[in-house]
């Protein structure tokens, strides 16, 4: 860390510690000296020191380079020194070999050889030079040469101080200016970079010349030949390279030896690039044609698509308009099928029911009993007692009966106020064949003295009803009553048992009372444990669907559940991995085992035949758990705090110490301090 603090045993006023342990360190500003405990002894092993001379087992350290950074002497006394078997001569220097030898060598013959390297550095005040690519320097003239050749200093008069000219004897027709680069021969086949630029002869202003060649100058683009560059830009009025140009705006593009005139555009025949007029078209009038509106002759023109009969037409669509019998989607335009008409992908059709028939053809009606069907039209068949004509039915007169515009006859007014009496007798039998009416429905009454001894069916199934709500009969005596529905008003007794085979029993009462104290759910669940047993009910919390919760038994695990917020009606079983399903909430008091509680407290005991295991995600105590039963005893923790153990089998919360301290103990408790020696 930064800021770790760790001290030796020190002083600022006695010289030598007054005793040291083996290993022990100490300092003492008296001397700026750091001193270790040696074997009783007090030796000194760093610091500051000025021994004067230094005195046996005392040396020089090397630096990680195994050498020695700098020594400096007041006098040094060398009495010889030997390299590669030689002592040297007056005026000979140490030289490196190639092989990282050292070797004594004459100063002013040195050259390319086995002892010294290809390239050698000699300065001197004048003379010849003793190889290749040597230096030296004329403190006369001022002028540094490699190989007998000016690199800088006075040349033809001119100053060419801070050059770097690379050429031989920098003349050739060059002019000397300061602070210039030159490279090469001189004359064409040159580059010169500085604001003066002598190119063929001519000097022009900020121009780049290559080979003679003028590249650019600041008022445009010049070339005498082909030019090779990736960018070109001068100043800020032409730039270009491979990628794209870029001309300012008032610089003319001169293409193929023209500038282009006003208006004019810049284009291509395939091989050629020029200036030419932008091209005009001939179109001087739009016309709406079918199904359009609008048009014109100048400007911009609009066209309108037109709207006909069941067709609309807005901003960006054009669309079919659904009317009667007619919808419209995405998909296309569809017939609405209605009663008797069916659509389909073939097209529409009539639908043929009871006595009609549909085909290819067309529709037909299909005769029945009593009616016959012809080319011609439907027909009456006649049969007995019946006869059928132009004019209409009619019933036929025969013994006992006469036929008239008043009606139908027989020996004695049978009128709806007539009187009609038939002997009294045992063998007489009244016998009525057909259809027959008994009385007016709302006026006459009809009495049956007589018991009936034959079944009295109705003339169709569920269609006719015995009395009504408004008149009931007052009891209805019967050995057994088979109903496909019934409906009571009023209070209902069963003194046999109730067996229901259906599979809803619904009970729409307020309160259901049941005499029996044990109520027998599953009855006939006795071969296999496939079944969920237990009760639910709906209920609304969100005024949206509907939802479930119940209590049952779970065939699969054998666990009572209690749930909530199922979407999906329960079956056979309930679904707990249906939509919306949770758990339910019981509020009770509990007493299971080991397990207690009451109006005030919660009681969870292990004894020898019952364990205790809790699992929470997340687990909080009003009170703080006591380090003697395995909490700490604190409620509350700040980053860093550590636990320590108290006098009284709990803990404190040592918090964190400054930066740089570390965790120690001083003899009597845990605490966050420096390391320190002490002093002396």
């Amino acid at each position: 860390m930064a800021n770790n603090l760790i001290q030796i045993k020190r002083s600022l006023t006695t010289a030598t510690p007054p005793s040291l342990a083996n290993g022990e360190l100490a300092y003492t500003a008296n001397g700026d000296v750091l001193y270790i405990g040696s074997n009783g002894a007090i030796v000194a092993i760093g610091g500051k020191r000025v021994p004067g001379v230094l005195t046996a087992n005392q040396a020089l350290v090397s630096n990680s380079t195994s050498g020695i950074d700098k020594v400096i002497v007041a006098n040094l006394v060398a009495t010889q020194v030997t390299a590669n078997g030689s002592t040297g001569t007056a005026g000979y220097i140490l030289t490196s070999g190639a092989s990282g030898n050292v070797y004594w060598r004459d100063p002013g013959s040195l050259s390319t050889s086995a002892a010294g390297s290809n390239t050698q550095i000699q300065f001197n005040d004048s003379g010849s030079f003793g190889s290749n690519n040597q230096f030296r320097y004329d403190k006369v003239s001022k002028e540094l040469y490699v190989d007998d050749h000016i690199v800088t200093g006075y040349l033809q008069g001119q100053n060419y101080a801070n050059n770097i000219a690379l050429n031989y004897s920098g003349q050739n027709g060059t002019v000397g200016v300061a602070n210039n680069l030159y490279v090469g021969t001189g004359g064409n086949g040159n580059l010169y970079v500085n604001t003066n630029v002598l190119a063929n002869g001519t000097v022009n202003a900020s121009i780049l010349s290559v080979g003679g060649w003028v590249i650019a100058n600041n008022s445009g683009v010049f070339t005498s030949g082909v030019v090779n560059a990736d960018i070109v830009q001068v100043g800020s009025k032409f730039k270009a390279n491979t990628s794209q140009v870029t001309i300012a705006s008032d610089v003319g593009l001169s293409v193929n030896g023209s500038i282009g005139t006003s208006g004019q555009v810049l284009t291509s025949n395939g091989s050629t690039a020029y200036w030419s007029n932008p091209y005009t078209g001939d179109i001087t009038a739009v016309s709406a044609g079918n199904g359009l509106t609008g048009g014109g002759t100048s400007g911009d023109v609009t066209l309108d698509v037109g709207a006909g009969n069941g067709i609309t037409v807005d901003a960006d669509t054009v669309s079919v308009k659904a009317n009667n019998g007619i919808s419209v989607t995405s998909d296309g335009v569809f017939v609405a099928g209605a009663n008797g008409i069916s659509v389909t992908s073939s097209g529409v059709n009539v639908l043929a029911n009871n006595g009609v028939s549909s085909n290819s053809s067309g529709v037909f009606v299909t005769g029945a009993n009593g009616i016959s069907v012809t080319s011609s039209g439907v027909n009456v068949l006649a049969n007995s007692g019946i006869v059928s004509n132009t004019s209409g039915v009619f019933v036929k007169a025969g013994t006992g009966v006469t036929v008239d515009g008043s009606g139908v006859s027989i020996g004695q007014a049978v009128g709806t106020s007539s009187n009609v009496t038939f002997a009294n007798v045992v063998t007489t039998l009244l016998s009525v064949t057909g259809n027959t009416v008994l009385g007016d429905s709302t006026s006459d009454k009809v009495s049956i003295n007589g018991q009936v001894n034959t079944a009295i069916n109705p003339d169709a199934n569920v269609t006719y009803s015995l009395g009504t709500n408004g008149l009931r009969w007052n009891e209805i005596h019967a050995s057994n009553v088979h109903s496909v529905t019934g409906y009571f008003d009023g209070s209902v007794s069963i003194s046999g048992d109730l067996t229901v085979s259906g599979n809803v029993v619904s009970v729409n009462v307020s309160t259901l009372a049941v005499t029996d104290s044990l109520i027998q759910l599953a009855k006939d669940n006795t071969t296999s444990d496939l079944l969920d047993i237990g009760f639910y009910g709906n209920y609304n919390g969100d005024g949206g669907a509907h939802e479930h919760t119940g209590l049952f038994r779970d065939a699969t695990d054998d666990v009572y559940k209690l749930f909530e917020g199922l979407q999906d009606a329960p079956t056979t079983t309930v679904n707990t991995a249906g939509t919306g399903y949770k758990s339910g909430t019981l509020q009770a008091y509990l007493l299971s085992g080991a397990l207690s509680t009451n109006s005030t407290s919660l009681t969870i005991t292990a004894n020898s035949t019952v364990s205790v295991s809790i699992t929470a995600n997340t687990l909080t105590l009003g009170t703080p758990l006591s380090g003697t039963s395995g909490g700490t005893g604190l409620s509350s923790f700040t980053a860093e705090d550590i636990l320590v153990a108290n006098s009284s089998n709990g803990f404190r919360k040592l918090g964190i110490g400054a930066s740089g301290y570390l965790l120690q103990s001083n003899g009597s408790a845990l605490v966050y301090d420096t390391l320190d020696g002490g002093t002396f």
